[in-house]
């Protein structure tokens, strides 16, 4: 059950950067990752790092045609955009509409 004081998260892009903002992420008490997102072809790493990090009840995966769902997500207040430059505009503008959070790195 999620506290007034919990903040849940989308990490978009689980390459090499995405992993490492994961593994920072997980480690702030009041933070919940709520998505991952990515390519399909990223799906078992996406299966890998909710099993790694323990976030099987807490952490659905998805594909970024599906980010309008994502932001709609009213669990959802923090996107952090770890994918390549020329993907972050997409991004960006859907968490934007939606009046989230935005940690682009």
């Amino acid at each position: 059950m999620a506290t007034t004081s919990e903040v849940g998260a989308a990490l978009v892009g689980v390459g090499r950067i995405g992993q490492i903002h994961l593994k920072n992420l997980v480690q702030i008490s009041d933070f919940r990752i709520r998505w991952l997102v990515d390519v399909k072809e990223n799906h078992e790493k996406m299966a890998e790092l909710v099993r790694k990090y323990r976030l099987v009840d807490e952490a659905k995966i998805t594909t970024p045609e599906d980010l309008d769902k994502v932001v709609a997500d009213p669990r959802v207040k923090v996107v952090v955009i770890c994918t390549p430059t020329n993907f972050h505009e997409r991004s960006i503008m859907e968490a934007l509409k939606a009046g989230m959070y935005i940690l682009c790195k």
